[in-house]
């Protein structure tokens, strides 16, 4: 299978075909959405990510997601998982920061902004993760304790030591240049 891109544009038309279906049903969907997603909606650098990471802020519309992104994908020719919902067991909570996109049906949410950063940094995989957390990092204040503080309330156990030292790293970059 070659390998498929969304475009940022693609991510809010799809959005908002899911707003529609939900809205025909007398539903509004609060989605939260994280990885690549998020920064391709909220920094114009990103042009694409590979998956959608989003999920369901009220567990009870979980079911119905599912049903109407399985017609989405049927649609429009998608993957059946166009919509991942697996990186909510990264999240403890979810905390909403930016509304991402709005419309008839739906309501779609990035995380706080420290949020997305300390999921950024427990991952720091490769470069892309990298230049994310960065573009996330200049976003916020410059106030390294401050800043610091909320991303750890964030971490999960295990994942602390390996963001502090990415965070290290990150703040002499972004701050010393």
């Amino acid at each position: 299978m070659t390998e498929r891109l969304f475009a940022k544009e693609e991510i809010i038309a799809l959005f908002h075909s899911l707003g529609k279906l939900a809205h025909e049903r007398g539903e509004i969907l609060e989605i939260g959405v994280v990885g690549g997603a998020a920064i391709s909606l909220l920094f114009a650098y990103r042009k694409a990510t590979e998956d959608i990471d989003a999920f369901a802020l009220n567990l009870d519309q979980n079911t119905l997601i599912h049903e109407l992104c399985s017609l989405i994908a049927q649609e429009f020719d998608l993957p059946e998982k166009w919509l991942n919902d697996a990186s909510k067991i990264y999240l403890t909570t979810f905390e909403k920061g930016p509304l991402l996109v709005e419309s008839d049906g739906i309501r779609v949410f990035a995380p706080a902004l420290e949020q997305l950063l300390a999921m950024k940094l427990s991952a720091w995989r490769n470069e892309v993760d990298q230049e994310d957390a960065r573009r996330v990092l200049e976003s916020l204040p410059n106030d390294k304790e401050e800043v610091w503080t909320r991303v750890k309330s964030f971490l999960l156990p295990g994942r602390g030591l390996k963001a502090e030292y990415a965070f290290e790293d990150l703040w002499s970059l972004v701050h010393n240049h």
